[in-house]
């Protein structure tokens, strides 16, 4: 299945608090465009609305004003397969590795003679060969992050939706992640749209870079493209640390 594309047009979302009335405005008018087969990632501090716009794009929020849409071609798609992954690995705590990524192929709707080469395929790709039988709370959080990365890509996304998925781990074990990210990736280019706060990942794994600044009314203040970084991308590469300098420089000016 190839890639779809996004398009977000004049998106806008409120919160209501409960019983005064009061409203936040989360996002004003966000507009953005990631192509097929681009990784685009949504850089911004903590509460500028960067999960909330991924909420409305999955279809799990549908109380906003504005388009959002995935499109084959130019033409919104009726029915696209879209993975989520969130900044916890939410997977099934009474359902092994395998049968995670199962229940998933399932929802897809691959048939079940296809289940287990597709499991097996994905669990050991994601390096979790040995684990398959193993439930979540037997694994370390890295691990469990692997096994709810086999789980999106199992299923062959048009678009993988990225909420800050390695938020949670140290350095090290991020690292290596984002590693095995770009790795599965660069060998089909899937569509990404990628949320992060953290600027050195963002330039790591990005085609381009879009700057959210905080509200009310959060939205897309910047575009920086990361042509001139080649790929595959290696940490020790001067010019991406050069780059990601710059991109944490711009990320402050925003805030500030």
């Amino acid at each position: 299945m190839a890639s779809a594309s996004i398009r977000i047009e004049k998106l806008c979302k409120d919160f209501h608090a409960h019983g005064s009335g009061a409203a936040w405005r989360a996002l004003e008018n966000v507009s953005l465009k990631v192509e097929s087969g681009e990784f685009v990632t949504i850089l911004g501090p903590s509460g500028c609305g960067k999960s909330t716009l991924l909420n409305a794009l999955s279809g799990l929020d549908s109380d906003f004003s504005g388009a959002v849409a995935i499109e084959h071609n130019g033409v919104r798609a009726n029915k696209a397969r879209v993975a989520y992954l969130f900044q916890e690995p939410r997977l099934l705590p009474w359902r092994t590795v395998r049968s995670n990524v199962e229940f998933a192929l399932d929802a897809a709707g691959f048939a079940r003679s296809e289940w287990g080469d597709r499991a097996d395929k994905w669990i050991n790709l994601v390096g979790l060969k040995g684990f398959a039988d193993f439930y979540p709370l037997q694994l370390s959080g890295g691990m469990q992050q692997r096994a709810a990365i086999a789980r999106a890509f199992s299923i062959e996304p048009e678009v993988l939706l990225m909420d800050e998925p390695f938020s949670a781990l140290d350095e090290l074990t991020a690292r290596r992640m984002r590693q095995e990210l770009l790795s599965l990736w660069e060998a089909d280019r899937r569509t990404v749209l990628f949320v992060t706060h953290n600027s050195l990942e963002a330039v790591y794994l990005s085609d381009r870079i879009l700057i959210m600044k905080r509200g009310p009314g959060s939205h897309v203040c910047e575009e920086i493209v990361l042509g001139h970084l080649a790929r595959p991308r290696i940490y020790e590469d001067p010019a991406q640390f050069e780059t990601q300098k710059n991109v944490l420089q711009r990320l402050m000016h925003h805030v500030a």
